[in-house]
């Protein structure tokens, strides 16, 4: 499975992949968890599920489920990349903006979710999300975002 810690820099919202588990809101200060687990490789598609202001209507992702050889690939290419989602990143990604393509960090600063979760980074409020995937053999670290 993978386990998502979901907060909210500022506006309430909601994580949504319908067919994979039950809708999950994101809040200033809070921190709530949701445990999501394909029956089936494939894709799926999830969106923000709480009017928040200007582009909501876009603001949907797929999420890739797939074998674990599959996943260990994936996880090794977006790890190779050089990007680092840090504080300076994080705020970049916070300005209002449509239409990104995905981006692959291979490091993301590990205090940076406490620090939106502590109101230390609360620029304009877009979804603040660590997943960790778990696996029989323990926790890997946070994955980014696809």
């Amino acid at each position: 499975p993978v386990v998502f810690h979901i907060t909210s820099a500022t506006v309430m919202n909601s994580f949504f992949i319908p067919r994979l588990g039950s809708q999950i809101y994101a809040m200033a200060n809070m921190q709530t968890a949701d445990n999501l687990l394909a029956s089936a490789p494939g894709t799926y598609r999830g969106i923000s599920a709480n009017f928040s202001g200007g582009g909501f209507s876009g603001m949907v992702f797929n999420v890739k489920a797939m074998s674990e050889s599959d996943y260990k690939r994936w996880l090794a290419k977006a790890g190779s990349s050089t990007r680092t989602l840090n504080d300076t990143e994080y705020l970049a990604l916070d300005k209002p903006s449509s239409d990104v393509p995905v981006t692959y960090y291979g490091h993301v600063n590990p205090d940076l979710f406490a620090q939106i979760l502590n109101g230390r980074l609360a620029p304009g409020g877009p979804l603040a999300m660590k997943a960790t995937t778990i696996t029989s053999g323990g926790e890997m670290g946070p994955i980014g975002r696809d």
